[in-house]
């Protein structure tokens, strides 16, 4: 009576999704066997479904039939194969996310649901919730099309979750939309792609940006000799030049959080810069901090844990200034040595908000470390974790392995070892 009534419910409703040529591979509801089970082990035969720019490929044993949603890109109601009641399946922007890798992260912290919660990073970085007292389930699937960011929500009965989730992995792998860039560039600024990056000048600019691309490629290629391969993207990295920091406020207010005119937006996998001269080594250092900071978000997909990725992006600094690897440092960053008395990884949190500067010059110190010193195999451990889930607090399990006071000890161990340099001899112009 339950399938009868359900099938009722929905009725002939159920074919929108098959309406059109390229949908006519599923028969309409009222043609087929009420909730026919997949056989098992059978791959099934797909149909693309086309709504507004999106494309996706869905079995053809999903019956879908168009609901509306408020917070949703496009909703369904749907029939799945072998079910005993209606399932949804939400496509929704995820604009408040920065990236997939660690979106089932934020998405479960800023959820008040009760129940079981477990997050799948691969192939496609998904959330799972069990709800309590309910055979029902509820899957969060997250992916980007040239930086726009969404997720499917597709919740439905237990007993049939594990097929459905597997469906839509494939339907998310094949997923299309005819979106341009987002954030958008404005029409006016002048673009040139320079691999990885797109330049976006600004028409008040008139510098050479060549000493720029120059930082930008540099920085790139020390990044890929600590860390690897850089996922590969249909998006750029965008790198938005202005004349001013006045100038690039006004297109992202936040660029004034950023130093020397230079600001990593992580957020919208961009950077705001200033041109950088050949003559001013601080500039330099400032493009190659932003540069190997939202290297990392492209990478691991967050910048938590937060000392680690300061103390990345400030390592990244110091070396463009030098132009030397670690144990090497000039003068200004070495003269930090003297004045910090270093925590142990669990204080530095509340060190951030009480004490930031010293907290810089400690995360700082630890990763130059963590790098270069004893426990660089944990530190690599941990990063690969980290790329392969998105998940920051990874450290917890392999630096804690080693013991904090520990680790503490090989901090400063490793800047007895410190090598005081000059600042590299500038570019001449």
């Amino acid at each position: 009576m339950v399938r009868r009534a359900c099938v009722l419910l929905l009725g002939a409703g159920l074919a929108l999704a098959q309406e059109g040529k390229e949908d006519a591979a599923a028969a309409p509801a009222a043609e087929r066997t009420p909730f026919p089970a997949r056989a098992a082990g059978k791959k099934p035969a797909t149909v693309a479904i086309k709504r507004k720019v999106f494309t996706l490929r869905l079995p053809a044993d999903w019956l879908l039939q168009d609901t509306e949603s408020e917070k949703a890109e496009v909703a369904w109601k749907v029939l799945l194969p072998g079910s005993t009641e209606p399932a949804e399946l939400l496509l929704v922007r995820g604009d408040e996310f920065a990236h997939p890798r660690s979106a089932p992260y934020y998405h479960k912290e800023g959820q008040t649901w009760e129940g079981e919660t477990e997050i799948r990073p691969n192939p496609v970085p998904r959330l799972v919730v069990t709800r309590p007292g309910r055979d029902w389930m509820n899957l969060y699937a997250f992916f980007s099309v040239r930086n726009n960011l969404y997720y499917f929500h597709l919740s439905c009965a237990e007993e049939d979750f594990a097929q459905a989730e597997q469906d839509l992995i494939a339907a998310v792998q094949g997923f299309a939309a005819d979106v341009a860039i987002w954030p958008a560039i404005p029409k006016e600024y002048e673009t040139k792609p320079e691999g990885i990056w797109l330049v976006a000048k600004a028409p008040s600019v008139t510098a050479s940006l060549a000493p720029l691309v120059a930082g930008l490629k540099e920085a790139e290629k020390r990044f890929q000799r600590l860390h690897g391969a850089i996922p590969k993207s249909a998006a750029p990295i965008v790198v938005l030049v202005h004349a001013s920091v006045a100038e690039a406020k006004k297109l992202e207010p936040k660029t004034g959080e950023g130093d020397g005119g230079f600001f990593a937006d992580v957020q919208h996998r961009r950077i705001l810069a200033l041109p950088v001269a050949n003559e001013n080594l601080e500039q330099q250092g400032w493009l190659a901090a932003m540069a190997h900071g939202l290297l990392l978000m492209v990478k691991y997909g967050d910048t938590r844990p937060n000392w680690i990725w300061l103390g990345e992006c400030t390592l990244a600094r110091a070396e463009a200034e030098t132009g030397k690897p670690l144990p090497s440092l000039h003068d200004g960053f070495a003269g930090w040595i003297s004045k910090v008395k270093l925590h142990t990884l669990d204080e530095l949190e509340a060190m951030r908000q009480a004490d930031p500067p010293t907290y810089g010059m400690e995360s700082f110190f630890y990763v130059a470390a963590l790098q270069a010193g004893k426990h660089k195999k944990a530190y690599g451990e941990f990063l690969k974790e980290f790329g392969e889930t998105g998940d920051g607090e990874a450290f917890r399990r392999h630096l804690f392995a080693v013991g904090q006071d520990e680790l503490r000890t090989a901090t400063n161990e490793f800047l007895v070892k410190i090598k005081p340099e000059p600042r590299k001899p500038p570019k001449k112009k």
